[in-house]
């Protein structure tokens, strides 16, 4: 009975993803069942596990002679014990597969990688190796950039870009003598804000970043007023003025 089970007859699969596996067909096999009532156990034994064992247990497809795509199990290891040990006899079937479970296992962990004896091939595979490693660090700087420039800004770069629009403001009334009032100062801080806003892609100011930050200080700096916004401000004077001739008759 033994010599049933040689490690040499025993299917176990190194999958890429999953790690080592056997198939619930060949468990069907080697047991002389129907693959379709492995199935049905496999799948009541996930039903009615209290615990989450799906990950024991990974449903697969496989192609079938006549090109059809048929449902199967990948057992991991502890799955595949737990099948086993909930079905009566087989004790020769089950220490077989977990042994060259252990096995297999024993050999990926050693990872038994022999050095090529030239020594150019070794200075080559070196090169390779440090390749690998500088891609690895490039990528991770670019990700630590990109993660610190998405970030908001913080309280103190959020009030002084807000000061700074104050400021600019202003000064504008200022530079082009208009009236310092709130319907003014409205129409200002609209075009001033509305712009910001453009030139970063965002829908409020509280949405900037740190990559945002000196462009938008810089841009504050050489803002102008456009000529639609100056002759706005300028018609509210002309009505600031008419209102208070017409309030000293």
């Amino acid at each position: 009975m033994e010599g049933l089970y040689m490690n040499n007859l025993i299917k176990i699969d190194e999958n890429k993803e999953l790690g080592l596996v056997v198939s619930s067909r060949t468990v069907a096999e080697e047991l002389g069942k129907q693959h379709k009532h492995v199935l049905e156990s496999i799948y009541k034994l996930i039903s009615d596990s209290t615990a989450d064992i799906s990950t024991l247990f990974i449903l697969s497809e496989y192609q079938a002679v006549n090109g059809k795509m048929n449902k199967e199990y990948l057992l991991t290891k502890d799955g595949f014990t737990l099948y086993m040990f909930n079905i009566q006899g087989h004790n020769d079937f089950k220490m077989a597969y977990i042994n060259r479970f252990n096995e297999m296992e024993q050999v990926i962990k050693e990872n038994k990688i022999q050095l090529p004896s030239d020594p150019m091939e070794i200075l080559e595979l070196m090169f390779k190796a440090n390749k690998k490693t500088d891609e690895k660090v490039e990528k991770i700087e670019a990700e630590v950039i990109d993660l610190k420039e998405n970030q908001k800004l913080d309280a103190g770069e959020y009030n002084l870009v807000g000061k700074r629009v104050t400021q600019k403001v202003n000064e504008t009334i200022k530079n082009y003598n208009l009236v310092n009032n709130r319907k003014v100062k409205k129409e200002l801080y609209k075009e001033l804000n509305t712009s910001i806003n453009r030139i970063t892609n965002i829908s409020t100011r509280t949405q900037l970043k740190q990559k945002h930050f000196d462009d938008v200080m810089d841009f504050i700096n050489s803002w102008t007023p456009s000529n639609a916004t100056l002759y706005l401000v300028r018609q509210i004077d002309i009505e600031e003025m008419d209102g208070d001739l017409y309030a000293n008759r």
